[in-house]
């Protein structure tokens, strides 16, 4: 299958040949996903890490706010992230691909620069590690890709643009 977590799946074979990648669609390739349907598929994830740690949970997807009902949703999903960064998984959010600064959640859930207008919607809990959120970068110049959604929800930048991966 062909998709934002497989390319990034074939960037982390790149820079970590011996990396251990388990592969678990969420969203699906015709369309997006349910809520509750994205939830119990983050808590079966939640439950695998009870099992078998992980190390790096990374997801290539994320939703925005369409209407003041759409936040009573993040309280939901903050938990789940919560519960995994609680055993030691760090969660990595792709912050989008659609040259915006509205806040893209569950990036949105990493700290918010401190030179932000607003603070973030959650505080990271004592005990966890915070959640990241990553933007894209154009390959030379260091400057945010065309494409990259920024904004002070967007604490990490990585090369983006002109990448070689699985596709």
């Amino acid at each position: 299958l062909a998709g934002h977590g497989t390319f990034i799946a074939g960037l982390v074979h790149q820079a970590c040949p011996d990396a251990d990648i388990l592969s678990w669609r969420a969203v699906p390739a015709d369309g997006p996903i349910v809520e509750s349907d994205l939830i119990i598929i983050l808590a079966q994830v939640a439950e695998l890490a009870r099992i078998r740690p992980i190390d790096v949970l990374s997801l290539s997807m994320g939703y925005y706010h369409e209407t003041p009902m759409d936040a009573l949703f993040d309280k939901t999903m903050h938990e789940v992230l919560v519960d995994l960064t609680s055993q030691g998984t760090v969660v990595v959010c792709s912050a989008g691909n659609d040259s915006t600064s509205r806040p893209s959640f569950p990036a949105a859930f990493a700290p918010w620069r401190a030179d932000a207008d607003e603070d973030g919607p959650f505080e990271t809990p004592p005990g966890t590690l915070p959640i990241v959120s990553v933007g894209a970068l154009n390959p030379h110049e260091g400057t945010d890709a065309l494409f990259s959604n920024a904004g002070p929800w967007v604490r990490s930048y990585a090369p983006g643009a002109a990448l070689m991966s699985t596709m």
